[in-house]
């Protein structure tokens, strides 16, 4: 059978002549287009792949710079809620690196500074008046690839165990505060398929490293720990593969500059006694 022919075909009968006709095999836009439209396809997936990977993204919050659950929702008000608090305290940020509630970090601040004195006509905060004022230990982590903030996630489930440990450890002389920073690391991808979104969630930890809100999140923290030495609070910040790019990018210039201000403090404290011991070493 001749290639370019199919198999139907029309016979015609006059007198003792068979006259059969093969009409030419029929070949469609995509039988004759077929590299074209794969490759077509392939670059339409590629543009639309970082949308399906992103399906987890949570929706930017409004304000931003402030919480407003006292005028829009009064029973999530973080003020309402009585400290101290073993909650974890989770904070979510977009892909933008956006705040997906600004109230969670508010939650997370007020934990910090709930027995600290207020003026006197300030708003303050719930808690136990029989409490016990002991320093904090802030632990920070920003999970990395793979993983959200979904209290299913193992990484949330393997903070909150780490909390729980060092609150046993410290039970009595420290309270212990776990910050869970939560991002759209992961894609909803079976098994070895969600390797393929590496550099789209590489991408995501850029952008939210970039936004300065984790920045902002660690100088609030900081600023807290910082506020009263005879507190004694630390803090200590973790991230894991991803978050820890996040981590290292938004706290990178902050850290070089406290390293610059103690340098110069404690040369400015040591300056006689760094003369007197070259005058004596030279001697």
């Amino acid at each position: 059978m001749d290639s370019l022919t199919d198999d139907r075909t029309d016979t015609l009968t006059t007198g003792h002549i068979n006259v059969t006709t093969r009409f030419p095999k029929r070949s469609g836009f995509f039988n004759r287009n077929k590299l074209s439209v794969g490759l077509i396809a392939a670059f339409a997936a590629f543009l639309l792949a970082p949308l399906y990977f992103n399906l987890a993204e949570p929706a930017a919050g409004r304000p931003q710079n402030k919480c407003n659950a006292d005028q829009d929702d009064p029973q999530q008000d973080p003020r309402i809620i009585e400290r101290p608090n073993d909650d974890i305290k989770v904070i979510r940020l977009t892909n933008s690196g956006e705040f997906a509630d600004r109230c969670e970090l508010t939650n997370a601040l007020y934990e910090l500074n709930w027995d600290r004195s207020r003026p006197e006509f300030s708003f303050g905060v719930r808690f136990d008046p029989n409490a016990p004022r002991l320093p904090k230990l802030a632990v920070l982590y920003i999970h990395g690839w793979k993983h959200n903030a979904d209290a299913a996630d193992s990484d949330l489930q393997h903070f909150t165990e780490l909390i729980q440990t060092l609150r046993k450890t410290h039970a009595g002389k420290r309270y212990v505060v776990g910050i869970y920073v939560g991002w759209n690391a992961d894609a909803p991808l079976w098994g070895p398929l969600e390797n393929i979104t590496f550099w789209v969630k590489k991408n995501n930890a850029d952008r939210i490293a970039q936004s300065a809100n984790v920045t902002f999140i660690f100088s609030a923290i900081g600023s807290i720990v910082k506020a009263d030495p005879r507190q004694q609070d630390q803090f200590i910040a973790i991230g894991h593969s991803f978050g820890a790019r996040v981590l290292f990018s938004a706290t990178a210039q902050p850290l070089v500059t406290a390293v610059e201000e103690a340098i110069l403090d404690f040369q400015a404290a040591n300056t006689n006694w760094f003369r007197d011991w070259r005058t004596q070493s030279s001697c």
